[in-house]
């Protein structure tokens, strides 16, 4: 019976504890990437071509990958109730610069302080990285009520 107890007891420290510890909150944003495509052939007889341009938006395949790759973590769209920002550039292989970095990514704490910045060449692999800065952040911002 004593067993029973203490096990017990020890369940109820756990749970309290991990209710007393709030995940960080953070705030995921991209820049707008403008995206221009087009092309024109011509023969003797004939012409044609096309041109294309405008904004490209991954912010929601940014946060499903990070949300997946850092479930310590709580996303947030509000970025006033954020302990983290994280300004996120995706480009696809063709607009990818030579460095071959397809992912860059700087995180700054509510205060406007940068934490770190990186990048990566993989989506998931720059979901990881961010993380763990956050993760590993010794100072991390208090808690917003």
């Amino acid at each position: 019976m004593k067993m029973i107890t203490l096990a017990g007891i020890l369940t109820l420290l756990t749970v309290a504890t991990a209710q007393g510890q709030q995940k960080p909150r953070v705030h995921i944003t991209d820049r707008d990437a403008w995206q221009e495509d087009g092309g024109f052939a011509a023969t003797k007889d004939a012409a044609a071509g096309h041109y294309s341009a405008g904004i490209v938006r991954q912010n929601t395949e940014l946060v499903k990958t990070f949300n997946k790759s850092c479930p310590a973590v709580t996303v947030t769209a509000n970025k006033q109730n954020a302990e983290y920002v994280v300004i996120w550039d995706h480009t696809d292989w063709a607009h990818t610069k030579w460095t071959g970095s397809q992912n860059e990514f700087s995180i700054y704490k509510a205060n406007g302080d940068l934490l770190g910045s990186g990048s990566a060449h993989k989506m998931p692999s720059a979901a990881k990285d961010i993380c763990k800065l956050i993760m590993n952040d010794k100072t991390p911002p208090k808690n917003i009520p």
